[in-house]
C-alpha cells in the first residue's frame, strides 16, 4: 500500500499538468484589474481635457463679450462631449473674467464607486477682458 502511495506522490509532483492553469487564475485577474484601470484612467484624462477646453473658450467668449455670464452653463452645455453634469460659475470683476467647471467624480471614472458622491474634479480659469473698442 505504501509503495502505491509512493508512487501516486511521485507522479503527482512529476506532472506538470494544469500549470497553466494556476498561472492563468493568479495573472489573468490582475491583467483585468490593470486594464480596467488604465481605461478608467483614460477617461479621468479625457474629461479633464474636455474640461480644461471648455472652460478656455467660454472664459475667451465672455472676455471679447460674445456671451454673459449668465449664459456660460448654457455654453458649457452645447461644448460638452463626454458627459453632462458639469457645474459652470463664472463672474467678471476688475477686468478679470473667472470661471469654474466642476463635474462629480461618479459622472467622470467607471470605478467611482469608492468615492463619496460630494468629490468633484475641478477647473478654474482667469482671463483678462478683452479691451472693447
Amino acid at each position: 500500500m505504501s509503495g502505491r502511495i509512493s508512487t501516486l506522490l511521485g507522479r503527482f509532483w512529476q506532472t506538470e499538468r494544469g500549470s497553466v492553469t494556476i498561472e492563468a487564475v493568479i495573472w489573468l485577474p490582475t491583467m483585468i484589474l490593470l486594464t480596467g484601470l488604465m481605461f478608467d484612467l483614460t477617461l479621468i484624462l479625457m474629461h479633464h481635457a474636455d474640461m480644461w477646453s471648455m472652460a478656455s473658450d467660454v472664459s475667451r467668449q465672455i472676455a471679447i463679450g460674445a456671451i454673459q455670464t449668465t449664459d456660460a452653463q448654457t455654453y458649457v452645455d452645447q461644448l460638452s462631449m463626454l458627459a453632462s453634469g458639469y457645474t459652470v460659475t463664472a463672474q467678471v470683476a476688475s477686468g478679470l473674467v473667472t470661471l469654474d467647471v466642476s463635474i462629480p467624480w461618479t459622472d467622470v471614472t467607471a470605478t467611482a464607486w469608492f468615492l463619496d458622491n460630494t468629490a468633484q474634479m475641478h477647473v478654474s480659469i482667469v482671463q483678462r477682458m478683452e479691451p472693447t473698442t
